[in-house]
């Protein structure tokens, strides 16, 4: 099973079904960077069929774009 603890620690355990459940113990893999203030539509984080690689979706880099808006500019005005 994988989870993502409180601090963005992608974490792994061992869960082993049977008569009763056994877990183990957690495994941190590896922390994850993004916006925790950016909305999130799903999961954060996809694991491939066989656990051993993510699909992680991350914060590269924050870029803002500014934009500048002129009212009643006249370009024959002189």
């Amino acid at each position: 099973m994988f989870f993502l603890a409180d601090d963005y620690i992608l974490t792994a355990v061992r869960v082993d079904p049977g008569k009763t459940i056994s877990v183990g113990t957690p495994e941190p893999l590896f922390r994850l960077s993004f916006d925790p203030d950016a909305p999130l539509f799903g999961s954060v984080y996809a694991p491939t069929t066989d656990g051993q690689r993510f699909l992680v979706n991350e914060t590269v880099e924050r870029n803002e774009m500014l934009l500048s808006v002129t009212l009643n500019w006249n370009p024959n005005a002189r």
